[in-house]
């Protein structure tokens, strides 16, 4: 051959073996992705072995049809909130001729994410039941304004969110299209939508994305404002009702501004048609609205406290320069919602000294639990009495619907504790009112009643005295409880004295609950926890906050922001060197953890005694089986689990474990087709929370899932959280509630629930940026509000799983640190389950942190190793931590192939057939290049070559790169239509 043909060759060549290796690499790859992978794309022919476990469905397809018709229609009935129904704005009689606004009528965020094309779900329900506005369907149907923002972020920081609200201008709005408002003129119904997701916070600044500097996110931009005030000047409409179609609560001073008859609040309502037809349903009357609020609806959204110190702020060092840090002051303390707002409004009130400037009615448009109905409910007297042998309050009340029509009502529960001097001294906060139950009827007829029964374990009551006792205290004074339809009403009631159950405690209690159920001394761990230097709210002294009095910054810094906190714009603090130190640090040592490696014992590992993991079943942690189990388990198992335990746990061939999955969804199992955890918990129904649960247990069950990372249950400290929509409430008591009902009937289709994420993550910036954002408290706070949901998933709903944060906790991270993972979770709360990082991929330091700081496993892909594997620490830590896993995987469906005489195949993995597929499709390309390569060089260089031998080569050559050519397209389609989008889903662990 000619040199210049064998260079050809070779370089073709060395391009089929650069495929070749990739595709070697790929297959490598994808293994190290072996539970994510077989999670998200499924098995062939799988069957379930159901063991005890019994399935209500027949398949997973039943299941999630059961999801989008039965489940999402019930919630958006009962979980649309009527806000406002001025001169029965609400109902629209049935057929009536409506003209429907807001281009977001044409983007329904199914998902909580703008189509990226039209999409006429909610237009088309719509349309069924009225006569819908043509000219103005067409507007929007056909209008360029698609430029919606989704809120996307890589949640490191690395780039700004795209949150553009391009609502059609009145320019647009042709005469033909004004003119059609006189014909459909019997309502005018008006959509706005919000967006929010993984990875960024909600802008209070819109000069990036279309708006102004002085604008936020939840509030109406001006071409809405345009489209309200262009409804008004119309002056043909006989009602006007907005739909509110958002997860995070928007500012309410639009309703000042403009004639608005009705309001209706609807969040996240899950995949289908079903749900829109519950909404519909509300809107003309055949079914009534029953739905509370989960959260405060504010005239400001900037007037919480947390606003202060919420967004992007940075450490500088001495000289002023940024230096890679992140930090956010939680200086509100207990003070989050309605906590703030009822307290301050209490206290001015009561004329409370250093109240401050504060007007409830110009401040708060809607209180937390409120909402509307189509009828009148009325309340008997709340009546109650104390067990001391179990040392819970017991109460009930009678309902009465003294209304016309039928409808269902939601009854809360709330308490305000005694604020004494010895509170003031000692900085210990109290709430005028709190959540501690709720209760809602059954539909009840006109005339009908139903009685309403709580519980209340009195252990709740109590305060953390972080500054004196250093534990949980309960004083004696009256602890007052009221039945109310919302939390302002209640605050009423305790000032009135209007329908107040007292029970008094005589003596101070500062010993009973000093200890835990778990028979564990609680004492103070997060002293370093809170900033020296800052001012944190107090009851005390209210007028702190004025003026941006809890702002925890002493400059800024410009054009470094790539977060959705403001135009570039950081604020920033020095960083001390105390500070710097503890968040540089990695290893073993930097967890908090007390004890060396050294201090640990030495442990055995592959010890030949015949025990299987099967021989545990039904016994308790403590047994003393278990050590023979863990001497018998291979230690390389064991750690192999520790580092990558990606959607499930590998198999441990020494004790004939299987190898188990887990599946992300805040909206279902492997899923988004349920509606938003907060849509949900505004239903107040705990039937539906519990239906919520045994839906993704069903599904679970029959996919072979043992593992849920699910419920997301951090608090809603603000309204611009990106992830309030799969979390339940800015109230601590309705969060931890509402993960019970979820987890108690996972429970009985043998289904894990991992809570996430652990804890104080109440905002996306900076939570992976900057070194993961350092969160500072006051402890008090910090068990009360954002650790006391988890606690209650815990001792009372039995949870087995926690994730861990990805921000810090003061400075060390969550991921890593031992007073809340070893010395509260475990040792306090008694927590026998296993704690698995948030998805991360680390270095071997602060892998070491992670296993000294109480992590039972990471969440990685291609697995976080450790520096070493021989000191008695980390073999005991590996040990102990297939301990937690091994006894929680007991406790799920994972366990039913333990029984004997099932029917189960375990199918086929769809990924890994779809692997050998392509590996036999790119070798034959790439050697059949190759190789006709090959003889067609060597044909042209013989002598007397036949000439026709040569075209039937280049003929072939034109064939196979044709067919290569289409196999490429073909690729390529598939990957973007169908691969990309099920693998950004597999591993947007959220």
């Amino acid at each position: 051959m000619k040199r210049k043909h064998i260079l050809f060759l070779a370089i073709q060549g060395f391009v089929a073996a650069a495929v070749i290796g990739a595709t070697i690499y790929g297959n490598i790859f994808a293994a190290s992705y072996d539970g994510a992978l077989d999670s998200y794309f499924g098995r062939i022919g799988y069957i379930a072995p159901l063991g005890n476990y019994k399935a209500e469905h027949e398949s997973m397809d039943a299941v999630l049809e059961d999801y989008a018709t039965n489940f999402n229609y019930q919630v958006a009935k009962e979980g649309s909130i009527l806000l406002k129904n001025n001169d029965n704005g609400l109902p629209i009689a049935r057929n009536s001729k409506i003209s429907l606004f807001g281009s977001s009528c044409a983007f329904w965020m199914e998902r909580e994410k703008i189509a990226t094309g039209k999409d006429s779900i909610f237009i088309n329900g719509m349309r069924e039941a009225f006569e819908v506005n043509n000219e103005l369907r067409k507007l929007y149907l056909t209008s360029a304004h698609t430029n919606w923002g989704i809120g996307d972020n890589k949640g490191d920081g690395s780039k700004a969110g795209t949150w553009t609200i391009d609502e059609v201008p009145q320019s647009e709005y042709t005469d033909a299209v004004k003119a059609s408002y006189s014909e459909y003129n019997d309502a005018a119904i008006v959509v706005f939508s919000r967006s929010s997701g993984e990875g960024a916070d909600l802008p209070r600044n819109m000069d990036r994305f279309g708006g102004s500097a002085d604008e936020h996110y939840l509030e109406l931009n001006k071409d809405e404002r345009d489209l309200l005030q262009a409804i008004q000047d119309a002056g043909c409409f006989k009602k006007t009702v907005v739909i509110l179609h958002t997860n995070n609560p928007m500012q309410m001073d639009f309703l000042n501004d403009y004639d608005i008859d009705a309001v209706v609040q609807v969040g996240g309502t899950g995949s289908g048609e079903a749900a829109i037809k519950g909404i519909i349903e509300l809107l003309v009357g055949e079914a009534n609205f029953s739905g509370r609020t989960v959260d405060t609806y504010c005239f400001d959204n900037l007037s919480a406290p947390a606003m202060q110190n919420f967004g992007d702020f940075r450490y500088v060092d001495s000289n002023g320069n940024l230096n890679g840090y992140a930090y956010v002051n939680l200086a509100e303390g207990i003070y989050v919602g309605y906590k703030y707002y009822e307290t301050r409004y209490t206290d001015v009130s009561l004329g409370a000294s250093n109240a401050g400037t504060f007007d409830y009615d110009t401040t708060v448009a809607y209180p937390f639990g409120y909402g509307l109905s189509y009828t009148e409910f009325s309340y008997g007297e709340l009546s109650g009495s104390y067990n001391s042998s179990t040392d819970k309050l017991s109460f009930n009340i009678e309902v009465t619907n003294s209304g016309e029509v039928a409808g269902k009502e939601v009854v809360e529960l709330y308490v305000q504790v005694p604020y004494t001097d010895y509170d003031r001294t000692y900085g210990v906060e109290k709430s005028a009112v709190s959540l501690v139950g709720y209760g809602k009827t059954e539909s009840l007829e006109s005339g009908k009643k139903e009685k309403l029964s709580f519980e209340v374990d009195r252990e709740r009551l109590a305060s953390f005295d972080a500054k004196n006792k250093g534990t949980y205290i309960l004083e004696k004074g009256d602890y007052k409880f009221t039945a109310a339809k919302n939390a302002h009403e209640a605050a009423n009631n305790f000032l009135n004295g209007e329908n107040v159950y007292t029970h008094t405690l005589s003596e101070n209690d500062f010993t009973t609950y000093a200890t835990s159920d778990n028979n564990t001394q609680v004492t103070t761990l997060f002293n370093s926890s809170s900033l020296e230097d800052s001012t944190y709210l107090s009851r005390s002294n209210w007028a702190a906050m004025d003026g941006d009095g809890l702002t925890y910054a002493t400059g800024t810094k410009d054009g470094v922001s790539e977060t959705t906190n403001a135009a570039k714009t950081v604020q920033t603090s020095a960083i001390s060197s105390n500070h710097k130190e503890k968040i540089t640090a990695n290893g073993w040592e930097s967890s908090g953890n007390p004890k060396a490696k050294t201090d640990y014992p030495e442990v055995k590992n592959e010890v030949e005694n015949g025990v299987e993991w099967k021989n545990l079943l039904g016994k308790k942690f403590d047994d003393p089986l278990w050590e023979d189990l863990l001497d018998r388990a291979s230690f390389d198992e064991e750690y192999a689990i520790y580092k990558n335990a990606a959607n499930g746990t590998a198999a441990m061939p020494s004790i004939n474990k299987p190898q188990t999955f887990g599946a992300d969804g805040p909206e279902g199992v492997s899923h988004r087709v349920g509606g938003a955890e907060m849509m949900i918990a505004c239903t107040y129904n705990k039937k539906l929370m519990t239906r919520y649960g045994e839906l993704n247990g069903d599904y679970a069950l029959l996919k072979g899932t043992s593992a849920w990372y699910s419920p997301g249950m951090n608090i809603h400290r603000t309204p611009f959280s990106g992830r309030n929509y799969e979390y339940v409430s800015e109230d601590t008591f309705l969060t931890g509630d509402f993960a019970c009902k979820v987890i108690n009937a996972c429970h009985e289709k043998g289904l894990i629930n991992v809570l996430k994420h652990c804890a104080m993550n109440g905002q996306e910036t900076n939570r992976q940026a900057n070194n993961m954002v350092a969160t500072y408290a006051e402890e008090q706070a910090m068990r009360e509000t954002y650790f006391r949901p988890f606690q209650m998933a815990v001792e009372d709903g039995n949870c087995y799983g926690i994730m861990a944060a990805m921000n810090r906790i003061g400075d060390i991270p969550a991921r890593a640190n031992y007073a809340l993972n070893v010395s509260v979770i475990r040792e306090e709360w008694g927590f026998k389950g296993f704690i698995i990082t948030d998805y991360n991929n680390i270095g071997e330091e602060d892998s070491e942190a992670c296993l000294s700081g109480g992590i039972t496993v990471q969440f990685a892909g291609m697995g976080n190793p450790l520096a070493e594997t021989e000191s008695n620490g980390v073999r005991y830590l590996i040990r102990e931590n297939t301990h937690y896993v091994l006894y929680s995987l007991l406790h799920s469906n994972a366990a039913a192939g333990i029984a004997e005489g099932q029917t189960s195949s375990e199918g086929v993995k769809v990924y890994v057939l779809l692997l050998i597929a392509l590996d036999a499709v790119v070798a034959i390309l790439a050697l059949g290049g190759v190789t006709l390569s090959f003889f067609r060089f060597r044909a042209k260089d013989k002598e007397g070559t036949d000439v026709a031998v040569v075209k039937r080569f280049n003929v072939a050559t034109i064939i196979y790169l044709g067919v290569l050519a289409a196999v490429l397209i073909a690729a390529v389609i598939i990957f973007f239509t169908w691969a990309l989008p099920l693998l950004q889903y597999a591993f947007n662990i959220v």
